[in-house]
């Protein structure tokens, strides 16, 4: 079994960068990818507690966890195997060995730059998923290794990509608050909903319940009506009876007292008191039944208003109650409504931020192409010439390292006697460091219309004992009238002892000098060509230059032209 730790210098944290320091050492098992190895074990065996040399494949039972090391002239298949194992890994780097590696970088491209560093003595560079530096970032790491303090760099954290994602994470997390808010609202509508329902069904019972007292209380009413009106007509009746009999006995009463006598008389008296007696108790039993009927009847009909007026009430209950709920529901409609309309927002923001992010990443992965590319060139330079003093950064205004590494080989190739810079800098001093190198016969002068610019220069020629060999010459921007361009230019004086020109390099003047401002270059020297020469422009990635460029190819017709694909494009007229 392998061991767990990771490829990084012993005093970093686990997740840290690879940032220039000397004195790494792999803790753990390191697989050298290499066709070459000899050369690259040595410096390797006390810089790692184990090490694996492979050249055909990475066995899949190695289980890297450590790190993979790149060196020398591998296969694609190798790489592609080796950036496939690192990519499915995000714990572990991919190490490229930059002072033997051949081919082209831009293979690794879909993994980030995390840094530079020396395994050894070894330059490596290593590459890792996730890894988010800018080309300014990696451009200082391996300045600062190379040139100024090669035991200090600086570590950068900012990692854009990782950002996005956190807040493309953020807004995921509101949306599903959203949506948890939404469906709670969702749910409060539908017990609601229940509760009206079963309000409803209360109130249609309440009705029918009601209804049914309504009748029964009728019914009721109506029986003791009936009842009430049956015993009044029975009074009526026996009434009318009483009478009858009273006219009868007072009749037979006297018609006794007529026939027989007083004595009869006087019991037909006494007859007739108790006929009046009994009529007397009959009209009282009819009147007291009379009054307690009334007293009924008018019990019936109070009970009768008071169930009229508890109907209106709970009619007037119920409309209130459904005036309520229908309020509160055009609130819950209103809160939904706000509801899906900010999910709407929220949903529409997190796919801008996943389409920004996607296109960030693909930008990226062209930077980690370009900075890599960066990187093999100023490798190259650095170990194919040696460097004792400071050089200055390369890139942004200053020629880029991919570009000195063109116009360093072809110097080398082409062996020219005088080289020509329109404009003066880092490349003048590689151009220098090449001829003294290599003790080519050739000596270098380059134009500044800037005085101060020229002083720097000069600085740093002498400090690498370059003085002899090229030459800053100072020529002020002037106005210039030649092949149809009218506008300003170097000043014509300095060309004066120029001849044999091998090599020319136009790099100037500066764009904001004006439109085509570096076309006179050529109509200016063609006459002081030698007969085999190389003409240099570089910043063809803008359009000004573009159009140099053509308008040069009807000035030279014998030259064969080759565009560059580098950093900030460029293009090579060739004759000879």
């Amino acid at each position: 079994m392998l061991s767990e730790a990771r490829l990084r210098p012993a005093h970093r944290r686990r997740g840290g960068h690879v940032d220039g320091r000397h004195g790494i050492h792999v803790r753990g098992r390191l697989v050298l990818v290499s066709d070459q190895p000899g050369t690259t074990v040595g410096a390797l065996r006390d810089s790692c507690d184990d090490l694996l040399v492979v050249d055909q494949e990475i066995p899949r039972s190695v289980g890297v966890e450590s790190g993979i090391l790149v060196s020398g002239s591998v296969s694609s298949d190798l790489v592609a195997l080796a950036v496939a194992r690192v990519a499915d890994d995000p714990q572990l780097q991919l190490l490229v060995d930059l002072g033997r590696l051949q081919g082209d970088l831009s293979s690794f491209a879909p993994l980030g730059v995390e840094g530079v560093g020396w395994l050894g003595d070894v330059p490596v560079m290593a590459l890792s998923v996730g890894s988010s530096r800018s080309a300014s970032e990696v451009d200082d790491l391996w300045a600062r290794l190379l040139v100024e303090d090669p035991r200090q760099a600086t570590e950068r954290e900012p990692e854009e990509v990782a950002r996005l994602h956190a807040v493309v994470a953020d807004l995921r997390n509101i949306l599903e608050d959203k949506n948890e808010r939404l469906a709670a609202q969702r749910e409060r509508v539908q017990r609601v909903r229940e509760r009206l329902k079963r309000e409803k069904a209360a109130r249609a019972k309440a009705e029918r319940r009601r209804d049914a007292v309504e009748r029964s209380r009728g019914a009721r009413a109506g029986r003791a009506m009936a009842t009430l009106t049956r015993r009044l007509g029975g009074r009526r009746v026996v009434a009318a009876a009483a009478a009858v009999a009273f006219v009868v006995v007072a009749v037979v009463v006297g018609w006794l007292a007529a026939v027989g006598g007083i004595g009869t008389g006087i019991l037909a008296a006494l007859g007739f008191a108790g006929a009046v007696v009994a009529l007397a108790v009959v009209l009282w039993a009819v009147r007291r039944t009379g009054s307690t009927a009334r007293g009924q009847s008018h019990a019936v009909r109070k009970a009768l208003e008071n169930l009229v007026e508890r109907h209106h009430e709970l009619a007037d209950e119920l409309e209130a109650e459904r005036t309520r709920h229908a309020e509160e529901w055009q609130d819950i409609l209103v809160s939904m409504r706000r509801l899906e309309a900010g999910q709407s927002r929220t949903a529409t923001a997190v796919r801008t931020l996943e389409t920004n992010l996607t296109k960030d990443v693909s930008r990226r992965t062209v930077e980690n192409s370009a900075q890599l590319a960066q990187i093999q060139s100023a490798m190259h330079l650095f170990s194919l010439l040696p460097v004792e003093g400071r050089i200055p950064a390369m890139g942004g205004w200053a020629a880029s390292p991919d570009l000195v590494e063109v116009v360093v080989d072809e110097l080398i190739s082409r062996r020219p006697s005088l080289v020509v810079e329109c404009g003066s800098g880092v490349s003048t001093l590689w151009f220098g460091l090449a001829i003294r190198h290599f003790g080519l016969d050739c000596k270098v002068v380059a134009l500044e219309h800037h005085e101060g610019f020229a002083e720097q220069s000069r600085g740093v020629l002498a400090r690498h004992g370059l003085g002899d060999i090229a030459e800053v010459r100072v020529a002020p921007l002037t106005e210039v009238d030649v092949a149809g361009y009218h506008g300003r230019w170097y000043d014509p004086a300095a060309l004066e002892t120029l001849s044999d020109v091998g090599l020319l390099l136009v790099d100037g003047p500066p764009a904001a000098t004006g439109v085509h401002a570096r076309f006179p270059a050529v109509p200016m020297l063609r006459d002081r060509f030698a007969s085999r020469v190389s003409v240099v422009l570089d910043d063809m990635i803008r359009n000004d230059e573009q159009e140099v460029a053509q308008m040069w190819e009807g000035l030279l017709p014998d030259f064969s032209r080759e565009d560059l694909r580098l950093q900030k494009r460029a293009t090579v007229f060739r004759r000879g």
